[in-house]
């Protein structure tokens, strides 16, 4: 036989490529699937990323309004209820009940006393530029000494007679001076009031 036929032989004996078999035609199909899953679950954890940052910004966001009124609230809080400055002093109306004893405490936490009103002079401004409540009593610094019955002022001294235009009868407790209608009277040192303090300055009050 001569080389020619052999080769032919030889190629007509050949195989054709097998054709895949059926449980590798399920691997590739399951494995497609599962790169399409893969895809999907990739992205639907990419949107849940961008929601959380978006929550996340929101919340943000939101704290950031509510500090922000705070800031406002505490701000006009501040900004409301000023001292006021004439001559070596500051004054101060603050609309807070306290008791006499309390209110002295609040002021000196302040830097300042209840209110020592020297004069009548004093008393006209004071009533009349503190935009003070007529319907109120403000408590300021005038109290009854314990012992003697007299009515003192923080730094000791005895208040000017044309002030003390209401005289009350002696009583068993304590009694503390206060500001209503544009006069002094004096009321139990236990009672709830307003108050006014006041704190020396030469030139401004902070």
């Amino acid at each position: 036989m001569s080389d020619t036929q052999e080769e032919e032989t030889y190629t007509s004996l050949q195989w054709d490529n097998p054709p895949p078999a059926p449980c590798q035609e399920r691997l590739t199909s399951t494995e497609s699937s599962g790169f399409q899953v893969s895809t999907v679950a990739s992205k639907q954890q990419e949107k849940l990323i961008h929601q959380e940052r978006a929550l996340l910004n929101l919340t943000k966001g939101k704290r950031h309004c509510e500090l922000q009124v705070k800031y406002c609230q505490s701000f006009m809080l501040k900004t409301a209820n000023t001292w006021t400055h004439r001559g070596e002093s500051c004054y101060r109306v603050f609309e807070y009940f306290r008791k006499w004893h309390g209110g002295q405490e609040f002021c000196r936490q302040e830097g300042a006393e209840l209110l020592q009103i020297e004069n009548k002079k004093e008393m006209d401004f004071v009533t009349g530029s503190l935009k003070m409540k007529s319907d109120e009593g403000y408590w300021v610094g005038l109290a009854e000494d314990g012992l003697r019955r007299t009515w003192l002022w923080p730094d000791g001294s005895s208040p000017s007679p044309d002030l003390l235009t209401t005289r009350k009868p002696q009583s068993a407790t304590q009694r503390c001076g206060f500001v209503k209608d544009k006069s002094l009277s004096a009321d139990d040192c236990a009672g709830w009031k307003y108050f006014v303090c006041e704190k020396y300055a030469l030139r401004s009050c902070v």
